[in-house]
């Protein structure tokens, strides 16, 4: 009994220590957003204004109804 609970407290503090650890991306100001059409982006500005940061799936110009985007589009953004 002791040991099961000496085991369970060691992976309980090993669990919550490691949730903690720190990344090394630098921190951003701004909110990455993407949507999908182009009047969405405007939608977006004005609500978030200068905290968010805007990209559109499908490019202007384009038919949302029939756009299909390429695998190198989806790793560019």
């Amino acid at each position: 009994m002791f040991m099961n609970l000496s085991l369970l407290i060691v992976m309980t503090s090993v669990l919550l220590l490691s949730a903690c650890s720190t990344t090394n991306q630098p921190a951003s100001d701004k909110i990455g957003v993407m949507v999908t059409v182009l009047p969405q982006v405007e939608f977006v500005n004005a609500v978030g204004r200068d905290r968010v940061e805007v990209t559109a799936m499908v490019p202007p110009g384009a038919n949302p109804h029939t756009y299909e985007r390429s695998a190198p589009r989806w790793n560019s953004s």
